[in-house]
């Protein structure tokens, strides 16, 4: 017999439905973790826990555990709901639209995240690029 299982819909992102509940629990530094690892997934994709720690400026204990407490077994778990989110059309509208769906349609509390999570990537420390080209190059001129 065959069960009747409910699926998600299309627009369904559990990892961003997983944020919005689990955000308001995480640490501050976790909380960074995740709007990173929910803003750049195809770069998660390719990059192991310690590779994200490093680029993040944390440790990669933080990267599993943030993992974790976005309801996520572990990294694998994480990275096959990247990929599947991935195969979605990513358009603007299409990401409001999986928002507001995952918020229950409250614009006010869409629109809450949206500047708690600019506020967060604002206060990243960027990192210091060094200049390309020798310095005596520059100072001839």
């Amino acid at each position: 017999m065959i069960k009747n299982t409910k699926l998600p819909p299309k627009n369904f992102d559990l990892l961003k439905q997983r944020l919005l509940s689990h955000g308001d629990k995480l640490s501050p530094t976790a909380y960074r973790v995740a709007v990173f690892i929910n803003e750049n997934r195809a770069t998660v994709l390719a990059s192991s826990a310690a590779d994200l720690a490093a680029s993040l400026g944390t440790s990669d204990a933080t990267v599993v555990r943030t993992v974790q407490a976005l309801g996520f077994s572990g990294i694998p778990e994480m990275k096959q709901e990247l990929a599947t989110s991935l195969q979605r059309p990513a358009t603007p509208a299409a990401d409001m639209g999986r928002t507001l769906s995952d918020i229950g349609g409250d614009t006010d509390k869409a629109i809450d995240h949206a500047c708690r999570s600019r506020r967060v990537i604002a206060a990243w420390p960027r990192p210091q690029r060094a200049h390309q080209g020798s310095s005596d190059a520059s100072s001839s001129r």
